[in-house]
């Protein structure tokens, strides 16, 4: 299902009545899960959401196989940061004033962790604080 077309909302509702598959649930879809609970509710209260979300549907994301916890709560602040920079209320507006974050998540996390502590077990489970910079 392709979810550009759809409004905030609508993305939500086909989340809650399961019309996403595996395969529509990219890095894309991700943001835009992110950036919608961010745009409703502080940033704390975002990630609740996100997360509640994410393992509510794990078994059309394969969440036991990709779910990475330190990611999801590092993007989220770094999305949240950003948001507070430049209010802006269009997704697409949003990924194209912050195309690093579509295109290389990796390169940004790398700035705040090292590749050792963001591949372990541990941050995978839950939340590992940054141990080059902090967010």
């Amino acid at each position: 299902m392709d979810n550009r077309s759809l409004s905030d909302d609508g993305f939500l509702e086909s989340i809650e009545q399961g019309l996403f598959s595996r395969g529509d649930t990219d890095h894309n879809w991700h943001l835009r899960l992110a950036w919608i609970h961010l745009k409703r509710a502080p940033w704390p209260i975002a990630l609740a959401e996100v997360v509640t979300t994410l393992r509510a549907n794990q078994h059309i994301m394969a969440l036991n196989e990709r779910y990475h916890h330190t990611v999801t709560v590092a993007t989220l602040r770094i999305m949240s940061q950003r948001l507070n920079e430049q209010p802006i209320t269009d997704f697409a507006e949003f990924k194209q004033h912050n195309s690093d974050l579509v295109d290389d998540l990796a390169g940004i996390l790398s700035q705040h962790y090292n590749l050792e502590t963001l591949n372990s077990a541990t941050a995978r489970r839950t939340f590992v604080s940054p141990d080059r910079k902090p967010l």
